[in-house]
């Protein structure tokens, strides 16, 4: 159970997530409307008990003890009775960086990628084709965009190692897309997610690219290791990527109270509206 400073409670059964609103009254917690819970079937009769009980208790006025010295807090109402503990301290997942570790690029648009040639792009030591070539980067290559002007951009790889100027009739503004599955994202953080059925939701590092024109990549690093992308148009959700072999899992979002409750297959996310957004 997760009790907010705004009254929100939020409750991972081990097989949905009930959501409610309370306020204190004494020693009374008094649960403000119907709580709202998910419809996944129990993986076992444990759990479907324990979920049952729950909701039980969360249907009417719930008195709430506290022993400070076991460190127990005791919920109990409708002859139903749970003691909760505080989860142990950690320091979770660390997010990943912004823009690869670097300072955002100066260009508009910041990103460029390279598009419409059969070879590689020659990268060159002035604005100039006559100019010295420094170097070359083949097509889909995402680049960091210093500015462009008469025709030609000064660029460089996101790590830096090289830089130059580059013809712009050969550069298109890179795709969220593009940039997420190589790591560059405008903005990161911590989201809630859980991979499977009856699994409690943890911390999980995300990275969002953004375009200006509402084309949205969110990346989430699932508690396996493993990567799953999430697409919005105009801030709404779009579609997940399942293209893993083997999976062939529907996706499905239901919105509440700012959130993105996501669901692909039995994996579940989180992504509040401002990570679409930019807010």
């Amino acid at each position: 159970m997760t009790f907010s400073p705004d009254g929100a409670l939020s409750v991972s059964t081990g097989c949905n997530r009930l959501r409610a609103s309370g306020r204190m009254d004494s020693a009374l917690l008094v649960i403000d409307a119907p709580v709202a819970a998910e419809k996944i079937a129990c993986p076992d009769a444990a759990l479907a008990a324990q979920e049952s009980a729950i909701l039980t208790l969360l249907r009417d006025r719930v008195s709430v003890a506290f022993d400070p010295v076991a460190g127990v807090m005791t919920l109990a109402a409708n002859g139903v009775r749970i003691a909760l503990s505080a989860a142990p301290a950690t320091s979770g997942p660390e997010p990943w960086p912004t823009h690869a570790g670097r300072d955002r690029p100066a260009g508009d648009p910041p990103y460029l990628s390279v598009f419409g040639l059969p070879g590689p792009l020659s990268l060159r030591a002035g604005p100039a084709s006559g100019a010295e070539v420094l170097g070359e980067v083949a097509a889909g290559t995402v680049l960091r965009n210093r500015g462009c002007s008469g025709g030609w951009c000064q660029v460089e790889l996101p790590d830096g190692s090289l830089a130059g100027w580059a013809d712009a009739e050969r550069l298109e503004p890179a795709n969220t897309a593009l940039r997420a599955g190589r790591g560059i994202f405008d903005a990161t953080g911590i989201v809630p997610c859980a991979k499977g059925a009856g699994m409690p939701s943890t911390a999980c590092p995300f990275g969002v690219a953004r375009s200006e024109s509402g084309e949205v990549t969110v990346v989430v690093r699932r508690p396996d290791g493993l990567n799953r992308a999430l697409f919005f148009l105009q801030g709404q959700f779009a579609f997940a990527d399942t293209s893993e072999a083997g999976v062939g899992r529907q996706a499905s979002v239901r919105r509440e109270a700012g959130l993105n409750l996501i669901r692909v297959g039995d994996e579940r996310y989180e992504i509040p509206d401002a990570v679409a957004s930019g807010g």
